[in-house]
């Protein structure tokens, strides 16, 4: 009677001790931290193939419906359907309420496109967030005196035909024709006035670009020519001439001045020409 009390207590311990035990497949020394230690060199683990009909609902595509608030929160399954909105790939069963809802959430990857990139970023073929794209919103960057705003490594620029960026009195960045001077005088030329004529005409913007680029004398090191812009470029004025010697009729978009000698010039006779930057 002893004896069987002795190995009737044994037993109980042993099978005690295998309860709280481990469990191995492909070893005989699962680790101890683990309750299950799968081991294998040529192999995997299979997890069930499911065909999931949507996120939310609960019951298993073609399976008998389980109560919501019974599937195990974590329960893993690889989806093989592409339907609403699942795709395939693993799933998990994510618990929201205790006892009535929860939805399948699934594992990403890098080619599952997860980020999105709008309003001003782009993800290139890397998956990588970078600049680059239309902004879809009113978009502003605050800087302060110690966390500035800078872009280096710009290449260099033609102050003729480059634009340059402003900002309003909001900071809204706008662009304007480049820091040249947006108003000048056209450069001296002499009119015939000979003669009294009507519909007599001449070239403003011939004999700008005459001047500007061919000048007579340069200071040492100055370039050959003086930067000019194009004839589409300008807006052209004539804000005051002698009225008793010319009568302007018109000058057209693109600087050719039509015009009438009225009388005889006088050493005081002159006619001002100015040029406006578009």
């Amino acid at each position: 009677m002893d004896m069987f009390r002795k190995l009737l207590t044994i037993t109980f311990i042993t099978i005690c001790i295998s309860t709280f035990s481990q469990v191995g497949i492909g070893t005989n020394t699962p680790n101890s931290s683990s309750i299950l230690d799968v081991r294998s060199s040529t192999a995997g683990i299979l997890i069930p193939r499911i065909a999931l009909t949507n996120t939310t609902t609960y019951k298993l595509n073609g399976a008998t419906t389980i109560a919501e608030q019974f599937l195990a929160n974590s329960m893993l399954v690889y989806n093989t359907s592409s339907q609403n909105d699942v795709t395939e790939g693993y799933y998990y069963w994510k618990q929201i309420n205790a006892t009535t809802s929860g939805k399948w959430v699934k594992l990403m990857n890098s080619q599952d496109n997860v980020v999105s990139a709008t309003n001003g970023l782009n993800i290139n073929s890397n998956q990588n967030v970078v600049l680059g794209g239309s902004l879809n919103s009113p978009t502003s960057v605050a800087t302060s005196s110690t966390n500035t705003l800078a872009i280096t490594g710009l290449q260099t620029g033609n102050n003729i035909t480059d634009k340059i960026v402003t900002t309003d009195t909001n900071g809204v960045l706008k662009v304007v024709n480049s820091a040249l001077p947006k108003v000048f005088y056209m450069p001296s030329i002499t009119l015939d006035v000979s003669t009294l004529a009507t519909g007599k005409t001449v070239d403003l913007y011939a004999a700008y670009l005459s001047q500007f680029g061919s000048p007579k004398v340069g200071s040492q090191g100055a370039p050959s020519s003086i930067p000019t812009y194009t004839k589409d470029q300008l807006y052209y004025y004539v804000t005051y001439f002698d009225p008793n010697v010319f009568s302007v009729t018109s000058v057209d978009a693109k600087g050719l001045m039509t015009y009438n000698v009225i009388g005889s010039a006088t050493s005081s006779s002159y006619m001002n020409i100015v040029f406006v930057v578009k």
